[in-house]
């Protein structure tokens, strides 16, 4: 019997992700701001809960599939619950940034644009290189209100998000035995 979509494990769990990663967010936002501007704490706090979401909703399936799950079957579901997640916090920072704090992302944008220009001038780059770097970085930031460049960002978070479940996917998958014919034992009357 098929399940309706919303019935669906990676449903709940994406969700779950989501709304998690909503949540994290925004505790750091009030009250460790200084951890979003730092590259690896940010990107452990976006991957977390995503690859724990992933898999916990794959185990969550394999006990709904009576302890057995493809491989297949497992990267969909844990895919699935990434993708859901990934849309979800998409909706919330766009709103976010548009209606409650605009002037976040120009401060993240002056802050790399600040550490930019600092490591190019420490590799010895011209200023003219510098300066055309900067001006194609600012035409860049100047997309983010589009929305095919939000789509462009959805493409490029679900392929690290299929990455992620492929691998993952490989621990949590287990495959049901099978089936053994017995075999009849030689007659050794002698």
């Amino acid at each position: 019997m098929k399940r309706s979509f919303f019935k669906q494990t990676y449903f709940w769990y994406g969700i779950y992700y989501g709304l998690g990663y909503f949540l994290l967010f925004l505790i750091c936002y009030f009250l460790v701001p200084q951890l979003l501007s730092d590259k690896i704490a940010s990107t452990f706090i976006f991957i977390f809960p995503m690859v724990l979401c992933m898999t916990l909703a794959g185990i969550a399936e394999k006990k709904a599939q009576n302890g057995y799950l493809s491989y297949g079957n497992t990267f969909k579901t844990m895919f699935l619950t990434a993708f859901i997640g990934i849309l979800i916090f998409t909706l919330f920072s766009h709103f976010f940034t548009t209606y409650y704090d605009p002037e976040y992302m120009t401060a993240i944008f002056e802050k790399e644009m600040a550490e930019t220009r600092l490591k190019l001038e420490e590799s010895g780059k011209s200023d003219e290189d510098i300066d055309k770097v900067m001006k194609m970085t600012e035409s860049i930031y100047k997309m983010k209100d589009n929305v095919l460049f939000k789509l462009v960002g959805v493409f490029f978070l679900a392929v690290m998000a299929a990455m992620l479940a492929l691998l993952n996917a490989l621990f949590i998958k287990r495959t049901p035995p099978e089936i053994m014919v017995e075999e009849k034992p030689l007659d050794q009357s002698n």
